[in-house]
């Protein structure tokens, strides 16, 4: 995976964690991901670490 790749999953991951929590924190209300904010949290952190190793 060349570096480019690599940082554009890590903003991606930090995207999706920091979505989710918003959505567990109430910051932002988005009806369809209501009760999917912990998936949201952990594929994004998931994600990271991968990345990241």
């Amino acid at each position: 995976m060349n570096k480019n790749t690599r940082n554009l999953l890590r903003l991606m991951s930090i995207l999706v964690f920091g979505l989710g929590l918003a959505c567990a924190q109430d910051w932002v209300r988005i009806p369809a991901l209501s009760g999917n904010e912990d998936w949201l949290m952990v594929i994004g952190y998931g994600l990271l670490l991968f990345i990241s190793r």
